[in-house]
């Protein structure tokens, strides 16, 4: 079945000050998986309705104590699980604020299925992805002017086709050489 894709931003450190949080990246590309955290949480959220991931976000995260963190948690969670379709398309950053003078843009990806991989000892909710590296630093102005996100501190973003196609084609004009063998179409297609 082809459908459109959605696209996504997606981020691979953990939350927390700046010098405590934790960087995925390496192990999103190295497993060529895309993945969000919560790895408490010891059931797969597939299937459930947010106010179920939300009891689950509740029980085993309870050191969250805010009701909005709760939410955001159990809405993220759903988003990444029960939302996200494979064939969509995301960016992969360590996301940014409004201090930084630079973003670091880690890659593209398609992804695939969703998986609860408890087993795996960091974050369990992972999709399957096929990731082009990229591993550059970008002006954080081109993200806020393709983008439109002044910051992107959360595990996901949701952005239009316009968007991801605009900002994708300033990235390949920037670093063309990056590009060499990928096929016409989304900047992230690859050669098969």
């Amino acid at each position: 079945m082809n459908r459109t894709p959605q696209y996504w931003i997606i981020k691979t450190t953990t939350s927390g000050n700046e010098d405590e949080r934790q960087d995925y990246w390496k192990k999103f590309y190295d497993e060529q998986v895309v993945a969000i955290g919560w790895p408490d949480i010891p059931v797969s959220p597939e299937g459930m309705s947010v106010s179920e991931i939300r009891e689950h976000v509740i029980k085993w995260y309870s050191c969250l104590g805010k009701e909005r963190r709760f939410n955001y948690s159990a809405r993220t969670i759903n988003k990444f699980a029960n939302v996200w379709r494979a064939g969509d398309l995301a960016i992969i950053s360590r996301g940014w604020n409004q201090d930084q003078p630079h973003v670091h843009l880690l890659g593209f990806a398609i992804v695939d299925d969703f998986h609860h991989r408890p087993q795996s000892g960091w974050w369990t909710f992972q999709r399957d992805a096929k990731i082009r590296g990229i591993d550059q630093d970008i002006e954080r102005e081109v993200f806020v002017r393709t983008l439109g996100l002044k910051t992107a501190m959360q595990a996901i973003h949701s952005i239009t086709a316009t968007k991801f196609h605009k900002f994708s084609a300033e990235i390949q004009a920037l670093f063309p050489q990056l590009w060499s063998g990928v096929t016409t179409g989304y900047p992230v297609r690859f050669r098969t």
